[in-house]
């Protein structure tokens, strides 16, 4: 996946992939993020299971730019609060790059088209 996945971007109006490669693939899922991060947003939702611990991890390892929380994995609303600041985070060198809100060039006329 990670060998093929560097074009995809680039000739299909891709804005996000979920749970592009196995939750237990840490150095993939930093790999990949690495190389689209900044086009695409790379969501985890099998790799976070909204686990505190595993999204603390994958902030320090930037695996991933987006977390999909779901409060019916964790066992309660208020439990993953304390990770929303931190993931969302723009500033800090620990946080993934965030994706842009919008598209621009061909990528945006491919997505009007379609």
């Amino acid at each position: 996946m990670t060998d093929s996945a560097p074009p995809l971007p680039d000739e299909y109006p891709i804005v996000s992939i979920e749970d592009p490669l196995s939750e237990d693939d840490w150095s993939g899922w930093a790999g990949l993020t690495a190389a689209l991060g900044d086009q695409v947003q790379i969501v985890g939702d099998d790799l976070f299971v909204t686990n505190p611990q595993r999204i603390a991890r994958g902030i320090a390892e930037r695996t991933a730019n987006a977390v999909l929380v779901k409060v019916n994995q964790i066992g309660s609303l208020t439990e993953p609060c304390p990770l929303y600041p931190s993931a969302a985070a723009d500033d800090t060198p620990r946080s993934a790059p965030r994706v842009p809100r919008t598209l621009s060039g061909d990528r945006a006329e491919r997505r009007r088209a379609t």
